[in-house]
């Protein structure tokens, strides 16, 4: 029978991992609640994970200088707070 842990690892098994479990063994401990058949259907496999598309980031966000290299961010001024 095809078997898969339920959320704990059995033996080398992850849970999600399905593998081959002699039928009078694997009925119970599907019945103590330590596997689940694997044709039924696993929850916690049910959506898909992707990573968001990644925004581009503007290289030089306070322009370019005449020659080319990007701008520095401006600096604080002291002066305008006395």
């Amino acid at each position: 029978m095809k078997v898969t842990p339920v959320n704990r690892k059995f033996g080398k098994y992850a849970p999600g991992d399905v593998f081959d479990f002699p039928d009078k063994q694997a009925k119970v401990f599907i019945k103590v609640g330590k596997l689940r058949e694997a044709n039924a259907p696993q929850v916690y496999q049910t959506r898909m994970m992707t990573a968001a598309p990644v925004a581009a980031v503007d290289p030089a966000p306070y322009g370019y200088k005449a020659d080319g290299t990007p701008r520095l961010r401006p600096a604080y001024n002291r002066k305008a707070e006395t």
